[in-house]
């Protein structure tokens, strides 16, 4: 067996108490690859992805110890590439984090922003005391030896909702990571907006995992809303004094006019004739393969809006500990937002 699972292996019984992986495919802190060992019962659980608290360890060195979590897949004994887009939404927010926090640092902001950017590392050893867990827990999921797992920082108790995939700002400073997903755009000559912006802010630095990136090609995911997205991110977009310059996206002439959602899905048979124009007029999707708005209306950049943005932009659900939190940090299926628990500060112009 190796390091990791004789160092957890207990006593005669040639127990394995705690879930282990191997080494990191590719290098973590400083240069160096780690292994993990982690809990038996996930601290979060979202629709998408359980994430279980551990360690993670370089080597036989531990004082190497680093807080972690853990992410596997609810639903899929996951293979490398299974996890490719969940990578590129961290290393793109990375790399654009980078150039903004030069920007901003150039104007005298002493302020930073940070992504967790995850390794992937493949399970090494399975608890064999997941039998009961899962029996007392009716927890579900079983890992294979061959399953890849994702190892990035934890980042606290103190998690929430900063910028919502909608561009809704939730709380006080959410305004600077604002202007970082419209600096997103600008700099990405309009292919994509980065937001969804959660995690914590401590000693001047946002430190955020598990971004959700709009891309004019769609190709970062299940919750990449395209054109779509693109187009109501900046419906909900409020410039600031940082951003209020850069390129902005068109937007559809009478503002929140179309959902992004159908009010309903119905074909053009299961209408009367003399409804049909009814049912289009009242915005309704009279085909089965239509799943976004109607075709919008669009206006030259810069954009002129009809009706400004609310001084207080009401945001999702944003704050949370324990297992509410997965809701918040691992769900990447589509949602519709329904809770509004938090409202920012008016943002100066």
């Amino acid at each position: 067996g190796s390091k990791a699972s004789n160092w957890r292996k207990m006593g005669i019984f040639d127990i394995n108490v705690n879930n282990t992986t191997l080494p990191s495919n590719s290098p973590w802190k400083n240069g160096l690859c780690y292994w993990s060992s982690f809990e038996l019962y996930p601290d979060w659980i979202g629709s998408s992805f359980d994430v279980f608290r551990g360690f993670a360890y370089h080597g036989d060195w531990y004082q190497s110890q680093t807080d972690i979590v853990v992410k596997a897949f609810k639903e899929l004994n996951a293979k490398e590439a299974d996890w490719n887009q969940y990578k590129a939404r961290a290393e793109s927010a990375a790399r654009y984090a980078k150039d903004y926090n030069s920007m901003i640092l150039s104007h005298d902001f002493q302020i930073r922003v940070e992504f967790n950017v995850p390794v992937e590392a493949v399970m090494d050893s399975i608890s064999d005391v997941m039998v009961l867990t899962r029996f007392l827990k009716g927890f579900k999921k079983r890992f294979s030896e061959d399953e890849y797992v994702i190892i990035e920082d934890y980042l606290g108790s103190e998690f929430r909702m900063f910028v919502s995939e909608r561009g809704l700002t939730c709380g006080i400073g959410s305004e600077v990571l604002a202007s970082f997903a419209h600096f997103t755009y600008h700099h990405s000559n309009g292919d994509l907006v980065i937001c969804k912006f959660k995690g914590i802010f401590k000693e001047n630095v946002f430190r955020l995992s598990n971004p959700i990136i709009h891309s004019v090609n769609k190709t970062y995911g299940p919750r990449d809303g395209g054109s779509a997205g693109l187009i109501e991110f900046f419906e909900n977009h409020k410039c600031n004094n940082i951003c209020k310059n850069w390129t902005k996206h068109p937007v559809p002439l009478y503002g929140n006019m179309y959902s992004l959602q159908p009010i309903a899905q119905i074909t053009t048979n299961d209408v009367p004739e003399d409804r049909t124009k009814t049912d289009q007029a009242n915005n309704l999707v009279v085909s089965a393969e239509v799943y976004g708005p109607p075709p919008p209306l669009l206006l030259p950049s810069p954009i002129v809006y009809t009706e400004d943005p609310p001084p207080y932009e009401q945001c999702e659900e944003i704050s949370s500990t324990g297992s509410t939190a997965s809701l918040l940090q691992d769900d990447d299926k589509p949602h519709k937002v329904q809770n509004v628990l938090k409202y920012t500060v008016p943002v100066e112009a």
